[in-house]
């Protein structure tokens, strides 16, 4: 046999509110329950895709990745026919972002110049790593670059992966791996 218990209130030793009730079935939590409901929390807008078609870069230009294959997509925010992650509506604030591909510089595995861009809306940069290792340096063939940010977001910024890279033979690119070359991404807890 099953007790009921009616109560508005929910109080601790020191006689603090923990939760309230108005009676109608609205209940108002304390800012230290929010909290401590908050850090049990799901991390959403969440996605993970991977580049499932090698990305074939140009030379001396702003090549975007194609993250083209998903692992998972909360929210269906993840475009894999443009690449991009969009926020979505009602969703701003506080992201972090993983980004991590294999690159396969080509030919002689020489190149001059070489940086990662996570770029906002086509053209504002959230964050960019270089490489500049010179025109003599013969640089491994095959190289993995990551970069890890967090990035303020308002609903309808639209976040891409861009390369740049100068090179001397060879058609370098992406690979197409899903445990090397993911794009990855999650709204934090505020």
């Amino acid at each position: 046999m099953g007790s009921i218990i009616k109560v508005n209130e929910y109080k601790d030793f020191g006689n603090n509110d923990i939760m309230t009730s108005d009676g109608a079935g609205t209940i108002t939590l304390s800012s230290g329950m929010n909290t401590a409901v908050q850090a049990g929390g799901v991390l959403t807008p969440a996605f993970s895709a991977y580049v499932g078609t090698a990305t074939v870069l140009s030379d001396a230009s702003l090549t975007t990745i194609k993250y083209d294959t998903e692992n998972f997509d909360s929210d269906s925010a993840f475009d894999t026919s443009n690449y991009t992650f969009t926020v979505p509506s009602g969703e701003g604030g506080e992201y972090y972002f993983s980004i991590r591909m294999e690159v396969e510089a080509g030919g002689d595995g020489r190149y001059d110049n070489f940086y990662v861009r996570l770029r906002k809306n086509g053209s504002s940069t959230l964050k960019e790593i270089h490489y500049y290792p010179g025109t003599a340096t013969y640089s491994p063939r095959t190289f993995t670059w990551e970069l890890n940010c967090t990035a303020t977001l308002v609903a309808g910024d639209a976040i891409t992966v861009a390369v740049y890279m100068d090179f001397n033979a060879g058609a370098p690119q992406i690979q197409a791996y899903q445990s090397s070359s993911e794009f990855a991404g999650f709204k934090l807890l505020t």
